[in-house]
């Protein structure tokens, strides 16, 4: 897709508006055409034979359309006809002017520094915040890059695939870097699935592993062809009478006996999320009367682990459980990578484990006579140093002993120091010289509103910008505006300098409801 356009000279002063025509119209027709072409297949046509007959019409309707102009719509449709029902039900519910404005709107794009490599300085932070406001979340396009092909290079076996955990940063513009990078999904409900699909990830690129579904739920998947990890009996039982001779993959309950360092957070202690060894023959026998196979086996241990031990515990433990199942074609070691919140906490290891999960599968691949694919499901240490958030500081209270900061950014916008106790590195903005002690609070009405308790910053005053680290997963997504607060704006900085504000999926689905953003 070198070229797919002519070269036009145009006048300087209408750039955007003619670049917006030439670089933008080509994807907002084609995801119309997708979603359109989305909506006939499922009602059962062939999908191949549907794109063949969608493709011509577009050809046909663009030599039309040259020869024409406008007046195509009249004469295709007839009065009171379904096409002129299509037309008026597009033009009353999306308005395609409104998409333009806010298109051109959102187009403006400042040119950072750039010198073949390049790196935020207080100056760029500065120009991204004057543009858009705070609270503020940033992302740098060159960190996951680099985070993605650490972990991806760690693993020394050839037959792998990474599958990027969604649930940690949905927004469309993380997911394409991932799509990008030759990166795979990981989701967990039906809405991941329209989103992974509508960013452009094919179903042979997506696990689904989730808990408690549903028949709807397993029934849409058994449709789309997603491969599936269950979680319970109950599960393999409704899937295999809705896909009998289908494929499917278990997750595994995890051992509670293995022992958890300091920081970790989702332990297998707290719930009983996987199935346990002693209802293997049960599955398998299921499995067998529907004539299914089972081929994968899903294992998670926990979440944040900066020491690799425990998951070479797990990992052990997996294996053993793999061998009892004959068909396996995927062994999933999930994820649990823990990312330092402390600069003097050691990196997790990834070479490390990626060496010992290789020698693993390729005792298993031997075992069972066949290559098998080993698969992993990293999200927060892909994510999570790639974003910060930037809040302004409302008000500086004195204390006995120390002052109080509070920003606008809380709970509601980055919940997860409350919600885990997390600790995450907090940064004056521009300011050096003689530090003080603080505390840092949203500026909400909540007595417990904390994102830091005695932490040493150089003086700070009202208007300043702190920044908030490693806050690129779990950070917007978990994001709820409580109480009564607007939802921050997002960021992507790219690797040639630019920068722009960036769409989310629900707001991309109908730009006539009000957006985060206004």
């Amino acid at each position: 897709m070198s070229q797919i356009a002519n070269v036009y000279c145009v006048p300087e002063e209408h750039l955007d508006e003619y670049t917006h025509l030439a670089s933008c119209s080509p994807a907002i027709i084609s995801e119309f055409i997708r979603g359109y072409l989305t909506s006939i297949t499922k009602k059962g046509i062939n999908e191949e034979k549907g794109r063949e007959i969608i493709f011509d019409a577009l050809y046909q309707t663009a030599d039309l359309l040259k020869e024409f102009g406008f007046r195509v719509i009249d004469d295709v449709c007839t009065k009171g006809g379904i096409s002129r029902v299509g037309v008026n039900f597009v033009s009353e519910n999306f308005p395609i002017e409104r998409l333009s404005d806010e298109l051109l709107g959102r187009m403006k794009s400042v040119k950072l520094e750039w010198s073949g490599k390049y790196e935020l300085n207080n100056q760029n932070i500065l120009d991204i915040i004057n543009e858009n406001g705070t609270p503020l979340y940033v992302y740098e396009e060159n960190e996951i890059k680099r985070n993605f092909e650490l972990i991806i290079d760690s693993i020394p076996y050839e037959n792998k695939q990474v599958h990027y955990a969604v649930m940690c940063n949905s927004n469309s513009e993380v997911l394409r870097k991932i799509l990008q990078l030759g990166g795979f999904v990981q989701i967990n409900s039906i809405h991941e699935l329209d989103l992974v699909k509508k960013v452009g990830f094919s179903n042979g690129d997506i696990s689904f592993t989730s808990t408690g579904l549903d028949s709807e739920s397993l029934e849409r998947l058994v449709q789309e062809g997603v491969q599936v990890n269950l979680d319970s009996v109950e599960e393999v039982e409704k899937y295999c009478k809705l896909n009998a001779g289908g494929n499917f993959g278990i997750r595994i309950k995890m051992k509670e006996d293995i022992e958890l360092p300091e920081g970790y957070t989702n332990s297998p202690k707290d719930s009983d999320v996987g199935i346990p060894q002693d209802y293997f023959s049960r599955v398998k026998q299921i499995a067998q009367d529907y004539g299914c196979r089972i081929n994968e086996i899903h294992g998670y241990l926990a979440s944040n682990i900066l020491d690799s031990e425990p998951l070479i515990h797990s990992s052990n433990y997996l294996m053993e459980c793999a061998k009892q199942f004959p068909d396996l074609e995927y062994v999933n070691f999930g994820s649990g990578f823990g990312v330092p919140g402390r600069k003097t906490e050691s990196k997790f290891d990834f070479a490390g484990i990626g060496e010992y999960y290789s020698r693993l599968t390729k005792e298993l691949s031997d075992h069972l006579g066949r290559d098998v694919k080993l698969k992993i499901e990293p999200g927060r240490s892909v994510v999570a140093t790639a974003g910060t958030l930037y809040a302004k500081v409302t008000n500086v209270k004195q204390l006995t002993g120390k002052k109080q900061i509070s920003i606008n950014a809380g709970f509601g916008e980055f919940p997860r120091p409350r919600i885990y106790g997390a600790y995450h590195e907090i940064e004056a903005v521009g300011k050096t010289g003689e530090t003080e002690t603080y505390d840092i609070r949203g500026n909400t009405v909540l007595q417990s509103d904390f994102l830091g308790k005695e932490r040493k910053l150089p003086q700070v005053q009202e208007g300043d910008i702190l920044a908030i680290r490693n806050t690129g997963a779990y950070g917007i997504v978990m994001a709820s505006g409580f109480p009564g607060k607007e939802l921050p704006s997002e960021v992507m900085v790219y690797s040639d300098g630019t920068f722009k504000r960036i769409l989310d999926w629900a707001e991309s689905e109908s730009l006539a409801r009000s957006s985060r953003y206004e």
